[in-house]
């Protein structure tokens, strides 16, 4: 089962390319297509649960820092259903580079590689010694052009 978790949790491989795998693996044990399916199925429920709980702690933690220093930078948005939209934070310190080095800030966006499928986007800029340096962040549910004006409405 801890194969079958981390294929499709950490590698999200189709059922057919996980049967060709466990199969070569495991050439011994029997098990039907229905079998790897549900099995599957039920990784991924157990994951989409934890994902509220990720987002809620991720909130959570965003929400202290801002309550812990008023010049952290937090905006967000939740659905009808309270789930996680989207998320831009920066720290007192990206506040100061963001001033700082804004001649050139470039944003670096995922195309949806971490479990949840979110696209990530990154603001990074160039310090005085030639380092890259992380200026703001942000977790968003889809890469819509709605989606990347309210990401640059917050970044400026």
């Amino acid at each position: 089962m801890d194969k079958i978790e981390i294929m499709t949790k950490h590698a999200n491989l189709s059922i057919t390319v996980q049967h060709n795998l466990l199969k070569a693996r495991f050439p011994k044990i029997n098990y039907t297509d229905s079998d790897l399916s549900n099995a599957i199925q039920r990784i991924k429920i157990i994951s989409r649960s934890n994902m509220h709980n990720d987002a809620s702690d991720l909130l959570i933690g965003l929400v202290q820092k801002k309550q812990e220093n008023p010049h952290f930078f937090l905006k967000f948005e939740l659905d009808a259903d309270n789930r996680l939209v989207r998320v831009f934070w920066m720290t007192p310190e990206q506040i100061i580079l963001w001033i700082k080095y804004h001649d050139v800030i470039i944003n670096d966006n995922t195309a949806k590689t971490n479990m949840y499928n979110m696209p990530l986007s990154l603001f990074v800029g160039i310090d005085n010694n030639g380092r890259t340096r992380l200026l703001a962040q942000a977790i968003v549910s889809d890469e819509t052009f709605e989606t990347y004006q309210w990401i640059l409405q917050c970044a400026l």
